[in-house]
Order: C-alpha cells, then structure tokens, then sequence
C-alpha cells in the first residue's frame, strides 16, 4: 500500500513545476488608486445649460514589464444630468479630468490631463467609459504599492 501512495504522488508531480524566487515576487503589489474625494464630483455650464458630473464605478489592474516598471490600467465611468433635458439632448460634452501620480511622500511623480467625451441623450444623462493605461517607473517591485494614483476634476 505504501508503495502505492508513492506512485500515485509520482504520478500527479510529474506535470508539477518548482517555483523559485516566490519571495522575490511577493513584493509585486499593485499602486493603491481612487478618486479625490470632493473633485470627483462637479458642476459646469455648456452653451448655457448646466451639468453635474460624477466619476463612479473605478476599477483596475496591474502588470509589470519589468522590476523598474508597473503598468496600471483602470476603468471609470464619467456620468454627466442635466436638469433642462430638452436644451441638453444631444450636446457633445467634453470634461476635463486629471490624473495624478503621487509616491510614497505624496510628491507628484506625474500629473496628466485627460478629457471625458460624453452625449447627452434625450432623459439628459451622458455617460462614458473611460480607459487609461499607465506606465509608471518604479525603482524596486516593493516601491510599486506605495505609489498612488488618483482622479479627479479641476477645481
């Protein structure tokens, strides 16, 4: 019987591979990212008819090239309402946002400007999908969960 276990436990680390370095990896962590708190909400005027906006839903991922850089993709949704829903149908808005990236002393590495294009429908709500992929230098894989990144409006 006991030489039974052990061909059965051959059998199955046959197709196993033996992971080095796990402790070097461990230190892969993607950076930490969000909205400003009180810039991912505005207001603003287009052709004379005024729109909230709100940033909502982010979502994102990490991958790194290499040990000296992270790519950061994430995903948000830009919603824009109008009150007047008759003035808005059909306008084409074009909202400014920014993005920030910040180390672990909360120095900006890198500040981006970015632009939401959103049409308003007939109810008076526009929403778009936005897509960024980042690339930030790092200069170890253990720097890389201490950077944040953050969206938000102008002020």
């Amino acid at each position: 019987m006991k030489h039974l276990i052990w061909i059965i436990c051959a059998v199955f680390c046959v197709s196993c591979t033996t992971v080095t370095g796990l402790k070097d990896i461990q230190g892969f962590s993607c950076p930490d990212t969000g909205f400003l708190r009180g810039l991912d909400r505005s207001a603003f005027t287009h052709d004379g008819v005024s729109y909230d906006v709100a940033m909502t839903g982010l979502n994102g991922s990490c991958r790194f090239p290499s040990e000296t850089e992270v790519m950061l993709k994430t995903v948000f949704s830009v919603v824009a309402k109008s009150s007047d829903k008759t003035a808005a149908e059909g306008a084409k808005l074009r909202v400014p946002y920014t993005a920030v990236i910040l180390d672990q002393d909360e120095n900006v590495i890198q500040r981006r400007e970015f632009f939401a294009n959103i049409e308003v429908k007939a109810n008076g709500y526009g929403l778009a999908t936005e897509e960024l992929e980042q690339s930030i230098p790092i200069t170890s894989p253990e720097q890389s969960g201490k950077i944040k990144v953050i969206y938000g409006f102008p002020e």
